[in-house]
């Protein structure tokens, strides 16, 4: 269904200077989806809802509702994380002498 007028405002206020991509069946048919991350303007290092835009508010907070529920990262993976981050913070303590740094 083609958008009307005020939907194609949010999607551009949304999108900002990023590309609009829109759902097709190529999309729908992919195994896989890959999000161009490279580049630090398209870090996903935020939300997933930050780089998807729902037109249908109501089936945008469906699947908002669906991923908060039923994604979850692995205790291994928050476990990695966490001394991934100490030994950051202990090699910053040997850099600078105990100081913090900004």
């Amino acid at each position: 269904a083609a958008l009307d007028g005020e939907t194609k405002r949010r999607v551009r206020a949304f999108c900002g200077n990023r590309p609009a991509f829109y759902y097709n069946q190529t999309m729908h048919d992919a195994p896989v989806w890959h999000f161009k991350t490279m580049d630090f303007r398209y870090r996903l290092l935020v939300h997933f809802y930050s780089f998807v835009y729902f037109t249908d508010p109501m089936v945008g907070n469906y699947y908002k509702r669906f991923v908060r529920d039923s994604l979850r990262y692995h205790d291994e993976v928050f476990c990695a994380a966490g001394k991934i981050i100490l030994a950051l913070q202990y090699e910053d303590y040997l850099r600078n002498g105990g100081k913090r740094s900004s």
